[in-house]
Parts: structure tokens; sequence; C-alpha cells
């Protein structure tokens, strides 16, 4: 809780370190039939070939879950994630349901306002954590004023575990670091749905248990989290709710952590003592066992579980991290109950973006800071601006103003003029597909 805040205070503050923890409503995903083909060349056979991806798999990602869609390489847990987010469409069929309301999966609209963070960190390398989140916040918060915007950025800050390294570079921060900024950038207009493209790539153990520990709590406060994970360890494996396994396209498993076990030892494949269950996962969907994966499948199907688990959609609740600051414990329940009509009534105007005019400028002054840092590109600029002076120099030396020379005069002028407006114009030209990555 905010320092010095009591009683009803906690309802003054439009921005407080409750409210980042909540979603704004809970979104309760689902997809009947996905597939997705693409067209290849074929050079040997000089044709076109169809190569399914994804074969008619279906599913459901509940709130208040972290679900980690598994499989072997080449299985479409990409694809998958990539159409879900209505990031990457392109020869995707079927139908996706948010809260049910449904939508072609075609279509990159209708996602209940997902979020969708790549495998790659897309950070600004010459500006700080702060800035990278004060910036973002200046976007996505319009109706906030300037001391909301910078509470909530620092508590969020905290809430993550980024406190420490509010000064510090983007460029200069660890591999767990910067997945934790690119969640956290994501978490400031609070979406209900938060799509992660291999979170844990390239991270060491601690790092990555660290950071599928802080998706476990965020899933807690109601938000549903889907995440492509290859192969998790035994610990991260605990950390998770759900497992969706896909397997040459199709569906293995869908269902809770827990009854992963259960459910392969119906289709007669047991998994050893003091065995990994995500490892044992992924020999099974590779096929090392021999067993058609199809089988395998309506084996697991049949599976039902001897207890249903109780699902609280409506009832967000916050975890306790490690880093996060503290909730007075008189005032969790009545200002987690005034928190949720708080932001029934006011979410759909205190998450509003900026306009145009304030976004440019916003844009402006962040690529000013990152221009400015960026010694070694001005001074490759410069370097070159020397060197081709003297090239062109050394060339037209002596031409003279006679008119037998007015032909080297004018390929001097063309060529000089082409070479100021293009060193100018590529970097621009360059950086706009660079900014909307």
């Amino acid at each position: 809780m905010t320092p010095g805040v009591k009683g009803n205070q906690c309802m003054e503050l439009s921005n407080n370190n409750v409210i980042p923890l909540l979603p704004r409503a809970t979104v309760h995903l689902e997809f009947k039939d996905v597939t997705c083909s693409v067209n290849t060349f074929d050079i040997s056979k000089f044709r076109f070939d169809k190569k399914t991806i994804l074969k008619g798999v279906n599913g459901c990602f509940k709130p208040g879950e972290l679900t980690a869609i598994m499989g072997p390489s080449g299985a479409g847990k990409t694809t998958l994630l990539n159409i879900l987010a209505g990031y990457s469409t392109k020869g995707a069929k079927g139908e996706i349901t948010v809260n049910g309301v449904c939508t072609c999966a075609s279509q990159s609209t209708g996602r209940g306002g997902a979020r969708y963070i790549r495998q790659n960190d897309d950070l600004r390398v010459h500006l700080t954590v702060y800035e990278s989140m004060s910036l973002a916040a200046a976007l996505k918060l319009a109706d906030f004023k300037f001391h909301e915007r910078k509470e909530k950025v620092y508590e969020m800050l905290a809430l993550l575990g980024l406190s420490g390294t509010s000064r510090t570079l983007c460029r200069d921060l660890s591999g767990g670091q910067k997945r934790r900024l690119a969640v956290a950038l994501e978490l400031l207009s609070d979406p209900s749905l938060l799509f992660l493209d291999e979170p844990t790539t390239g991270l060491d153990s601690s790092s990555s248990t660290s950071l599928i520990a802080l998706l476990s709590g965020l899933a807690r406060g109601g938000r549903t989290l889907v995440a492509t994970i290859h192969q998790p360890s035994a610990l991260m494996f605990e950390k998770i709710d759900t497992i969706y396994c896909l397997a040459a396209g199709n569906a293995l498993y869908s269902g809770p952590r827990e009854d992963l076990v259960p459910a392969l030892n119906i289709a007669g494949l047991r998994c050893p003592p003091y065995h990994n269950p995500a490892d044992f996962l992924m020999e099974v969907a590779s096929g090392e066992y021999g067993t058609a994966i199809e089988s395998i499948a309506n084996s697991i199907q049949q599976y039902k579980p001897e207890s249903a688990r109780n699902w609280e959609e409506n009832v967000p609740v916050i975890s306790s991290f490690s880093r996060s600051l503290s909730i007075d414990t008189e005032l969790k329940d009545k200002q987690l109950s005034s928190n949720m009509k708080y932001q029934k009534k006011y979410s759909k105007n205190i998450y509003r973006p900026s306009g145009y005019l304030k976004q440019t400028w916003i844009l402006l002054y962040r690529n000013y800071l990152m221009t400015t840092r960026n010694y070694s590109l001005f001074m490759y600029r410069v370097a070159a601006h020397v060197v081709i002076a003297l090239i062109f120099g050394y060339l037209y030396l002596g031409v003279g103003s006679e008119a037998s020379s007015v032909l080297g005069n004018y390929v001097y002028l063309y060529g000089s003029m082409l070479l100021v407006v293009y060193t100018g114009k590529m970097s621009v030209t360059l950086s706009f597909p660079l900014e909307m990555a």
C-alpha cells in the first residue's frame, strides 16, 4: 500500500498500488478447429506445396491461470500464439471466442485488448528503465496527471523488482531484467489477456524460475496469461497452472498440470520416478515411445479427473511478491471490493491513449533522447561525410568553370545532392519499421 494512506484515502488515488494488480475485466479465451496452412515453393518439383502447421486444434484458456503452450520444435507453438494474439493470422482458419464474442481466426481484431510480448526484447537501448516506463505511460495513460503517472511507474517497477535499476540504461540490463521490463511496459494499461513468446529463452535457470514465478503471481490477479515454453525445468513446471501440449500440429494434452501424469498413465505411458514430467511429455510428443500421437491424444481425452477444480474467475486475488509493496491486512477486503467497483466505473476512461499531437511530441522527444546518446552513430555519419567529401574533392579537383567542364560540374552537383538527400532520408526510412516492430 502507498505509505501513509489509510482508510478511504486509497480511493482518492486513481493509481494506487492495488489497482495495477487487478485487470479491468477477466477474459475467457476459447478457440475451436483452428488450422493454419502456408504455401512453400519446392525448387526440385518447381511448384508450390501446401504445408499444414496446425491441424484443427481446440482449447480454452481461463482467467487466473498461467497456461504454458509446450511442444517440440516445429510443433506449431509460436504459430498458435500468433493467431490467438492476432499478431500474424495469414493462412489461419477457425473460431476464436473471447468472453462469448466469436471472431474468425483470420482476423487480427476481437482479442479483448490482448497484449503480446515477443521473444526478442524490443527495448530502446539508449533509454533508462524509468524513461522507458514514463514515456510509455505518457502514451497510454492520457487521463492521468503527471504525478499520478510517475507514482504508477514507480509502483510498477517495485512490483516487478526493477526499482534498483530505474536509472540504468536498457542496454546494460540482464536478460531477466529485460523480460521483466517488457512485461512492465505492457502492464501499464492493465491488460486482462497477455501472450508471451518463449519468455525464458536465453535466461539462466534462476532468472527463468523467477520470471515464471512473477507471471504466475500476475495471473493470480485475474489475468489470463499464455506463454510458449519449450522445455521447463521441474521447478518452473510446478509454477504453471495449465498445460497445452502440441505435437506435429495436433493437440496432445490440454488440462491442469497436476492431471498430466495420470492422463499419460491412461494412455499407457508411465512417467519414471524422479523424472521431470515436462521432459517426459516432450519425449512423448517427439515420438520417442513409438506410439502414434493421435492414439495418445484420444486416450488422454477419455481421462476424467476425480475432482474438478473450482474456478473463481470473477474474484481476482493478489498474490505475494518477494519485492512487492506491502498491503495492510485490515484494508485488504474492504479496499479490494471498492477498487473493483472503482475500476468498473472508470476503466473506460482511465486507460485512454494520448491524442495524435501529443503522441507525436512524445515520440519526437524520445527520438531526441536516443539520438543525443548514440554518439557512435553521430560519429559514423560525420566520418562518412568527411571521407566522401575527400573522394569527391579528389575526383573533381581542377575541373574549373570552362564550357568544356560543364558536364563534370553537373555530375558533381548531382552527386553531392544525392548524398545529402539520401543520407538524411534513409535514416528516417529505416527508423519507421524499427519503431513499429
